[in-house]
């Protein structure tokens, strides 16, 4: 199994170095798509017990970097209209997006100042097209629409009425969808601009008791939302 891991990189590498000639005909690409985007995280914290619950929203932005490689197919059909399809692994530089959270309502129930955080990790989806060829210069132009699976670590700090200081962390999936333009511009090989628009939304929540000592202590719930919203630019290089 290794060897044939090992084997993948080596085959992407042999099939971009190919002779341009024999790639240019071909509806099968390869292409690395470095990204830089906007990213903007809206976190929403739920403490619940027996007597209510209280709540608090804050938001934080920041600059989001990726590596994208992508292994897709476009066909061309009559009057130059464009349809095709890729899968695409993406590797996030770990660009955390931070926030804080003040203080909110009393009791147990109210929401405690902390911090938290916001993480993507790697990624893997599918991206679908439809566009033209347009007559000048070759160009393609095309809309997207692509889903995809990221492992993304959040967390949440708190002060507990008890215990004191805690962060709740969570590696778990999103599933975030995103619609987006794009140019191909002919070269020796081609340059593919993209610029797309991603939303996602990610909930999880903890249980635990207001006093870990008391044996008959009541239950408080902790519930987290966290709401990832922005823009990204990638700038693709390939073989198609």
């Amino acid at each position: 199994m290794p060897k044939r891991l090992a084997a993948f990189p080596a085959a992407v590498c042999v099939y971009m170095l190919a002779p341009v000639s024999s790639l240019a005909q071909s509806p099968v690409y390869v292409r690395v798509s470095p990204e830089i985007g906007f990213n903007h995280v809206e976190h929403t914290k739920v403490v619940t017990d027996s007597t209510g619950s209280g709540s608090n929203t804050t938001a934080a932005t920041g600059p989001d970097f990726a590596a994208n490689l992508s292994i897709g197919h476009v066909g061309e059909t009559s009057g130059d209209w464009l349809v095709g399809g890729e899968f695409q692994f993406s590797v996030s530089l770990r660009q955390t997006i931070q926030g804080s959270m003040p203080a909110t309502g009393t009791g147990p129930a109210g929401v405690g100042q902390g911090t938290w955080e916001f993480s993507n990790r790697l990624g893997v989806g599918v991206n679908l097209f439809f566009g033209r060829k347009l007559a000048y210069r070759d160009l393609r132009s095309y809309l997207l629409l692509g889903f995809k699976r990221w492992s993304t670590e959040t967390a949440s700090g708190a002060l507990h009425p008890v215990e004191g200081t805690f962060t709740d962390t969570n590696v778990g999936e999103r599933w975030p969808w995103s619609v987006g333009i794009g140019i191909t511009i002919p070269r020796q090989r081609r340059l593919d601009i993209r610029l797309r628009y991603f939303r996602s939304v990610t909930e999880w929540g903890v249980a635990r008791p207001l006093d870990p000592l008391e044996p008959m202590s009541q239950t408080v719930e902790w519930d987290y939302k966290f709401t990832n919203n922005g823009i990204g630019l990638q700038v693709g290089f390939g073989t198609g």
